[in-house]
């Protein structure tokens, strides 16, 4: 037996098992909820609930974990991230050092007419004459 009739009859077995040994439910739910916490025992959150809290969409709040920037953001055996119930937050992107001499912004260019806009009055003018 393989493929699909095989993973039927594991599911069956388990479940018979699980509906007559109560001990093994009990491991059961414990596995599953050790999944559903840190190493703290903190509740972990998926992507999408902790998104809806932070009103961030799952994705963003992904690429922030990659980053670095969601303490205590973990990822599972399944390479799933969960974040932490109880100290959620995204850190800012930190702005790079750009160094002393660095002016804070970018210099303003001059008023005048760009390049473009005078090629367009000199030939309009040229055609009008």
């Amino acid at each position: 037996m393989t493929g699909a009739p095989l993973a039927r009859a594991l599911l069956a077995e388990l479940l018979a098992v699980l509906r007559d040994d109560e001990d093994a439910r009990a491991e059961l739910v414990a596995l599953l909820d050790s999944t559903r916490r840190g190493d703290d025992g903190a509740r972990l959150l998926t992507p999408t609930e902790a998104g809806e809290r932070l009103g961030l969409h799952p994705s963003t709040l992904t690429r922030a974990a990659k980053a670095g920037r969601v303490p205590g953001a973990v990822k599972t055996a399944g390479r799933y991230w969960r974040f932490p119930a109880d100290r959620l937050e995204v850190l800012p992107v930190a702005a790079p050092d750009l160094g002393p001499d660095t002016p804070a912004r970018a210099p303003r260019r001059p008023a005048s007419e760009s390049r473009a806009t005078q090629a367009i009055r000199n030939a309009s003018a040229r055609r009008a004459a």
